[in-house]
């Protein structure tokens, strides 16, 4: 009678630490996916001529690496786009709900900078123009700054404009 009690009393404690177990692996999934869900997904959705992408290497000390430009192509924050004369790109970023679209002029040269859920969404202009639009002007988005080496802007309203000159340093 002891012995099927004390088998009792083991299979009651072997099946607490499996249910603390698979909570606890539940709970680092649904963590896992929520954090996922809150990168941003930035996709090239349009282009217009020669547009190139460049996506810097681990180690930093290579030059840029421009090369071709496919619709549908999946870009991460530090990825470069570059239109060459007559060109033009569409990018589209999704975050939390919250769309923003880029469309990059001619001769224009841009780099994703952060696209976090609790930080400013940066994009980094060395030359041409970019038209933002962002869906999230409700005052709920977290604000977009365009980053020139003259100046940031930063959205007031749903859209802007924003242009710079390396020759000039005019924003």
């Amino acid at each position: 009678m002891l012995n099927k009690r004390k088998l009792i009393n083991i299979g009651i404690g072997v099946g607490a630490i499996a249910a603390i177990v698979v909570i606890v692996v539940v709970i680092l999934i649904v963590r896992g996916g929520g954090s996922d869900s809150a990168r941003p997904n930035i996709t090239l959705e349009e282009v217009i001529n020669r547009v190139d992408t460049d996506r810097p290497r681990e180690d930093g000390v290579q030059p840029p690496n421009f090369v071709a430009a496919q619709v549908g192509q999946e870009l991460v924050p530090g990825d470069g786009v570059l239109t060459f004369p007559n060109s033009q790109a569409r990018i589209d970023i999704t975050l939390a709900e919250l769309l923003r679209v880029v469309r990059t002029t001619p001769d224009t040269l841009w780099r994703l900078g952060e696209f976090e859920e609790n930080q400013d969404a940066i994009i980094e202009l060395d030359q041409g123009k970019i038209f933002l639009l962002d869906s999230g002007a409700d005052g709920s988005a977290l604000p977009v700054r365009v980053v020139t080496p003259a100046g940031t802007g930063s959205p007031r309203g749903t859209w802007m404009n924003v242009a710079y000159d390396p020759e000039t340093e005019i924003v």
